[in-house]
């Protein structure tokens, strides 16, 4: 059975397409418009999953309309299969959860799930967001952090200053800058990587056995300077809609 996942993000809208559980295909699209041509054919289940409101209501506009589709809405009184430790819980990013449900359901597809005392991901998108979730007897999200993008933190120093340039981009081969752009470049990247090391430091100090993912569209800047075990994963938030769809769907 086909399955489309749409991840709608606050800068990008990444969709999946699942056959028989397995992701075969992905596409990024700009305009929730854009779905249409994924949506045609045969009967298709398409799970939803978004953080900007307005791009929510449209595209469940598009997809209630389509006569081959039907929509599963990711919301927060589903069963995501662990405790949440949150309050307000409608609070919590749905993309967040994504995040860490798609960790939990590698780890156990891979039956390693249990070998872990804390699993951890990393999204390094619009905002970088780290979640938590602790194993034990029963898994519990037990909170996380949200911190600015790199894109923001250099959209801040560009407002909050007279001379500071926005920069194209932000791969960088120094721990200095020796000029005002790589220094930018050094200055945001190291800053996130101070936060991704002390959040490692922290849980290495509770316990040594911890699973960490990264995912999101600046994870590419950031693998060359991260000096922690990890594992990349492009579509962990795609995966992780699947995941609760699947555990979710009658």
């Amino acid at each position: 059975m086909k399955v489309i996942a749409i991840d709608i993000g606050n800068t990008r809208i990444k969709t999946g397409e699942f056959y028989n559980s397995e992701l075969i295909r992905t596409l990024i699209i700009e305009d929730p418009l854009e779905i249409k041509p994924l949506i045609y054919g045969s009967k298709i289940d398409v799970v939803l999953s978004s953080v900007v409101p307005k791009h929510t209501s449209l595209m469940e506009g598009i997809l209630k309309n389509h006569p081959n589709t039907d929509l599963f809405l990711i919301e927060h009184n589903l069963d995501f299969g662990f405790a949440i430790n949150y309050t307000p819980l409608t609070g919590l990013g749905i993309d967040r959860l994504c995040s860490i449900s798609g960790a939990k359901h590698l780890l156990e597809l891979d039956n390693t799930l249990m070998d872990y005392d804390y699993v951890i991901t990393f999204d390094f998108g619009t905002a970088t967001t780290v979640n938590v979730l602790q194993i034990g007897k029963s898994p519990v999200f037990t909170g996380g952090m949200i911190a600015p993008g790199l894109k923001i933190m250099n959209a801040a120093l560009n407002h909050h200053t007279s001379k500071l340039p926005l920069i194209e981009h932000f791969n960088t081969s120094g721990f200095l800058g020796n000029s005002t752009d790589n220094s930018i470049r050094s200055g945001i990247i190291n800053s996130t990587i101070g936060l991704v090391e002390r959040v490692y430091n922290h849980f290495s100090a509770l316990s040594g056995d911890m699973k960490i993912f990264i995912t999101g569209g600046y994870a590419e800047a950031l693998i060359p300077h991260l000096q922690i075990p990890f594992q990349h994963e492009p579509f962990l938030n795609l995966i992780g809609i699947y995941s609760i769809y699947y555990r979710n769907k009658k």
